[in-house]
């Protein structure tokens, strides 16, 4: 198998952060096991999401795009503010998801961590599975199901919980 490529960003914008922390350990932990990754620091830089400008964009995310699509995936550590990513990551994840059809996350490995000194994103009934959390989990087991031969080891409670009312799901599932 040939080592993993990702590229890494973290969602906090403040100095001294515990996810950026997080962030390096599991960098780390990627070369450790042989993988590579390519860090962008610079997510103040990202401007706002702007659909107008999505087949001509800004250099800056034409060249995020090209980094993510010759990755195997991404890796980004997040606070959770108010029971989602913060704003800066939400701009990041929109750039590299559009324009539609052309995805620059499509068929890639995708993780999102947190580094947290509460619970984080305890969702009630009534929003359940409307939100980004659920938005990425599906995403990544429809493009395994329609690659048919990925698996999913769904250690985060999160993801076998959205997994196993869902059979079309259950034969992506590593026992």
């Amino acid at each position: 198998m040939k080592p993993l490529h990702f590229v890494t960003v973290c969602g906090s914008l403040r100095s001294g952060s515990f996810n950026a922390a997080l962030l390096r350990v599991a960098e780390a932990e990627l070369v450790r096991l042989g993988g590579t990754f390519d860090r962008y620091d610079e997510i103040r830089e990202i401007p706002h999401h702007d659909e107008d400008l999505d087949t001509d964009p800004p250099p800056l995310i034409s060249e995020l795009r090209a980094a993510v699509a010759a990755s195997d995936g991404v890796l980004s550590a997040s606070p959770a503010y108010n029971g989602a990513i913060t704003g800066a990551l939400k701009d990041w994840v929109d750039w590299m998801s559009r324009p539609f059809g052309h995805c620059a996350l499509g068929g890639k490995h995708v993780g999102i961590i947190t580094a947290s000194i509460g619970l984080q994103v305890v969702t009630d009934d009534d929003h359940r599975e409307r939100g980004l959390d659920s938005f990425l989990t599906r995403t990544v087991l429809d493009t395994i199901a329609a690659t048919e031969g990925g698996l999913v080891i769904p250690s985060c409670p999160f993801v076998a919980s959205y997994i196993d009312p869902r059979a079309q799901y259950q034969s992506h599932v590593a026992v």
